[in-house]
């Protein structure tokens, strides 16, 4: 298990940065057959611009469409999803 994941399993409350600044949310494992696959289809189905790169930090030949959707499957299928919900700008000094 990864560090993050054993970190937010412990301590749900989590800080996330992302495009758009720092925000503050509540960690959980997706257990409901619903939210999997609607985290699935989000994460599988939709490709970004840095989608390339990583495909090529982590495996050998040219990043396809295909390709790169075929990894996340694997990723997806073989890790823990993990949403984070209530996301809010933290509060100053912390």
């Amino acid at each position: 298990m990864a560090g993050w994941l054993r970190n937010a399993s412990a301590t749900p409350h989590v800080r996330l940065r992302i495009r758009g600044g720092t925000f503050e949310g509540m960690a959980r494992s997706l257990q409901h057959p619903g939210d999997v696959a609607t985290a699935q289809r989000v994460y599988c189905e939709t490709l970004n611009v840095f989608d390339r790169a990583e495909y090529m930090m982590h495996m050998p030949g040219w990043p396809t469409p295909g390709r790169i959707k075929a990894l996340h499957e694997h990723w997806f299928t073989t890790g823990q999803p993990v949403a984070v919900g209530d996301l809010c700008r933290p509060k100053r000094g912390r």
